[in-house]
């Protein structure tokens, strides 16, 4: 068990051995080159490799510290309050697609743990964007008629778990 001693550390980072990859020395022929080592390049590499391509990822520091090192590591398709947004914005079909590429992404995370046996204490929960005071409630309102919209499982909610009262929250299941 790792002591976070007060540090401003990610836990991931903290908690997690170093790595030490050799710097590319040598010219090197691949059919792709991933540039970043987080979980969405570590991802599209192990995919393409899956496909049969021969796949080299370039990280400028180490594996998995950036963004993905310091991520609270909850996957999610609710991003604030954005699908509102996003349909005035770039219109339906865009905003169809992104919220499709979010929920695929969930998936496709979720089938990796099962294929390769992670135990990393992957559970589907909800994920919830909420507003305290009464006159953010229509902003809340609007985001859950957008989601629906969109076809993902969301609802408006007045209760969470939360040790404080609400106005309101989208609610997105899984």
């Amino acid at each position: 068990m790792t002591n976070l001693s007060g540090k401003h550390v990610s836990f991931w980072v903290d908690s997690t051995l170093s790595t030490s990859y050799p710097s590319l020395e040598n010219e090197v022929a691949v059919d792709v080159i991933i540039i970043g080592g987080g979980i969405v390049g570590l991802t599209a590499a192990t995919l393409l490799k899956r496909a049969g391509k021969t796949v080299a990822v370039i990280e400028s520091r180490q594996i998995v510290s950036g963004v993905s090192g310091h991520t609270t590591a909850k996957i999610t398709s609710l991003h604030q309050l954005i699908y509102a947004d996003l349909i005035k914005e770039i219109g339906e079909q865009k905003a169809r697609l992104y919220a499709e590429s979010n929920q695929a992404g969930i998936e496709r995370v979720a089938a990796f743990v099962e294929e390769e046996q992670i135990d990393c204490d992957f559970s589907r929960q909800s994920a919830y964007t909420f507003a305290e005071p009464e006159d953010e409630l229509e902003k809340i309102q609007d985001e859950v008629a957008a989601a629906l919209k969109l076809g993902l499982p969301a609802s408006f909610v007045k209760e969470t778990s939360l040790p404080f009262a609400i106005a309101g929250a989208i609610k997105l299941d899984n």
